[in-house]
This record gives C-alpha cells, structure tokens and sequence, in this order.
C-alpha cells in the first residue's frame, strides 16, 4: 500500500510524501529491490543522485538479475551525475 501511495504522491510532484510512504513501505520489509528501484529512480528524477547511488546500489546488492539491465544503468548515469556534482 505504502509503495503504491509514494508512486501516485511522486507523479503528482509531491516529494516530501513520495519519500514518507516510501519510508513507511521500507519499516515494513527492506528486502524489496522494486521499492529500492522506484525510489532510485525518484531520487534520479529530483536530481538526488546521492540518494539515487545508495538506492540503486542497494538494488544491486539484493537482487544483481533485477529487471536485467535498467538498475545498472540507473545507477551509472547516477554515479556519473553526482560526481559530475
């Protein structure tokens, strides 16, 4: 429910509460690579990319095969943005 509300707050450009439903979602289970993966990807969106790197690495960590071969580029366009500064 939570992950679902943190998509729909997200789409309606509400980042404050995107990221309050996605923490509430990750209370409940931190083993989800989908919610660390729609996260990073929020996180790319609002040009966090620290926050982006962490959450796309995390998906890495959890889960290497996960939607084949999106996070690994997410999370290089992520890194080269945050150094990119």
């Amino acid at each position: 429910v939570y992950h679902h509300h943190a998509l729909l707050a997200a789409a309606q450009n509400q980042p404050k509460e995107a990221q309050q439903q996605w923490e509430r979602a990750l209370e409940l289970n931190d083993q989800v690579t989908e919610l660390y993966y729609e996260r990073g990807q929020f996180w790319l969106d609002q040009k966090q990319y620290d926050q982006a790197v962490r959450d796309l690495s995390q998906v890495q960590a959890l889960d290497p095969t996960y939607r084949k071969k999106e996070p690994q580029k997410a999370l290089k366009r992520a890194k080269r943005l945050f150094l990119k500064g």
